[in-house]
């Protein structure tokens, strides 16, 4: 560990980036951050403002008929730049939305969104429990074009409608092998998506060590817990929450403990 610090390797992107990186350096350990991928357009991006899309809104008798669910921060902004006419913007903000965490809502409430919900659990299930899920009539999801499925069927078993709009994708970049070494030699490893973690794995046990799989991991969930542990690796702690004091949280809490 260089200068006696843990060091933390995370990959998120933006103001969510800089922000962990201040926090880490804050609590005293060195931060990694290494963006593996970059945001783009996802493939329904275009299909947000046309009849189809409008038909649905315009086909709820009340703001309450349609629940709308944001999955992540990304989701709230990629829709925004989409939405170029405050008609269209204006009956969206009534509505009430889902955030499947905190850092999501209060995108939302800065985009000017006035019912925002969040699940006791950020994770899919949790979404599922809230009261407001089970009486809608209908409900719209602003999504990356990953994952969710189980949101999916549950609406399917439920025979209730679902519009799902792909709005944001993720773009790998290419790692060098000096990268991935860089990469290997971190003490903890800071996973926000199953996906994410999939992918730097294959990287780094194909080309550097499988002994990758020893790391330290941090996840949100127990669906990417589970996801991480079918991978092979056997330090894997599932902290709740994907949302940067959470993650310093919890740091801190293992401190002179299991990062020793």
């Amino acid at each position: 560990m260089a200068n006696n610090k843990t060091t933390v390797f995370h990959s998120r992107v933006a103001d969510s980036a800089q922000e962990l990186n201040h926090l880490l350096r804050a609590e005293h350990f060195l931060p990694l951050h290494c963006p593996i991928f970059e945001l783009q357009k996802g493939s329904d991006l275009n299909l947000i403002d046309n009849d189809r899309f409008n038909s649905i809104l315009l086909g709820s008798s009340s703001p309450l008929d349609t629940i709308l669910i944001f999955t992540s921060q990304y989701a709230v902004e990629f829709l925004q730049h989409a939405i170029q006419h405050k008609k269209l913007l204006n009956p969206l903000l009534e509505m009430q939305c889902v955030a499947v965490g905190q850092t999501t809502a209060k995108k939302l409430v800065q985009a000017g969104f006035k019912n925002v919900l969040t699940p006791t659990a950020p994770t899919s299930e949790g979404i599922l429990q809230l009261p407001v899920i089970q009486t809608s009539k209908q409900a719209i999801l602003f999504k990356g074009e990953q994952g969710r499925d189980k949101l999916a069927n549950a609406f399917r078993l439920a025979n209730k409608p679902l519009t799902t709009y792909n709005v944001y994708k993720r773009q790998w970049v290419d790692l060098s092998e000096t990268q991935l070494q860089q990469i290997n030699r971190c003490d903890v490893f800071i996973f926000t998506s199953g996906e994410i973690a999939q992918h730097l794995y294959r990287l780094v046990v194909d080309k550097i060590s499988p002994d990758f799989v020893h790391k330290l991991v941090l996840v949100p969930s127990e669906r990417v817990a589970k996801q991480l542990t079918e991978y092979g690796f056997d330090q894997v702690i599932n902290i709740g929450s994907a949302s940067n004091h959470n993650i310093i949280a919890h740091l801190r809490k293992f401190k002179g403990s299991v990062l020793t």
